[in-house]
């Protein structure tokens, strides 16, 4: 009897070519998924320069719908801070801060170190402001976003000629939020 022909193709083994090719594809994509969370994100941002824009504080605004603008280093209007620039003023010892909130909202809890002057009060205090120099800078804040007395106070300061008033918008719920220095009690 006569054994049966055996009919081959002539070349490589394509079934385990493909297996390969397969197993590199699936090693391929593994390392491209594990690489990725090590890739360096862009950063060339950083080094650009930029302006910073502030936003006018005036009575009937509020610093996330108020226009934006350049302020030059010399305007007498209040300006508005974040809160990390109301950090460094604190930090460095280089403000004032001046809380607007009612004095019992100031006993309840305030920035530390700062002095209480009640927007809906300020004829009562204004002997606090005697031995504040015109060019200090003063940091008013209130109740946050929402409240405005910080924004009267802050432009009423500056009609009586303080020169570096600034507004922190955030107010005490952002400084606590944050976890930064208060004070609970004391004398306005």
């Amino acid at each position: 009897m006569e054994k049966p022909v055996e009919m081959t193709t002539p070349g490589p083994d394509c079934s385990n070519t493909a297996k390969q090719a397969a197993f590199l594809c699936a090693v391929g994509l593994m390392l491209g998924f594990a690489a990725a969370p090590f890739t360096a994100p862009d950063t060339a941002w950083i080094a650009e320069p930029r302006t910073l824009e502030f936003a006018p504080v005036v009575a009937d605004t509020v610093a996330a719908t108020a226009p934006k603008r350049a302020v030059s280093a010399r305007s007498t209007e209040p300006l508005a801070i974040t809160l990390g620039q109301a950090w460094t003023y604190f930090y460095d010892k280089s403000a004032l801060f001046l809380d607007a909130r009612t004095t019992r909202d100031y006993v309840k809890g305030h920035i530390e170190g700062s002095k209480s002057l009640p927007y809906s009060e300020m004829e009562l205090y204004l002997d606090l402001l005697d031995s504040v120099a015109k060019d200090s800078t003063i940091v008013t804040y209130c109740s946050g976003a929402d409240c405005e007395l910080s924004v009267h106070l802050a432009d009423e300061l500056a009609s009586m000629g303080y020169t570096s008033v600034r507004v922190f918008f955030g107010g005490w719920p952002q400084w606590v939020g944050a976890g930064y220095p208060e004070t609970v009690g004391g004398a306005p």
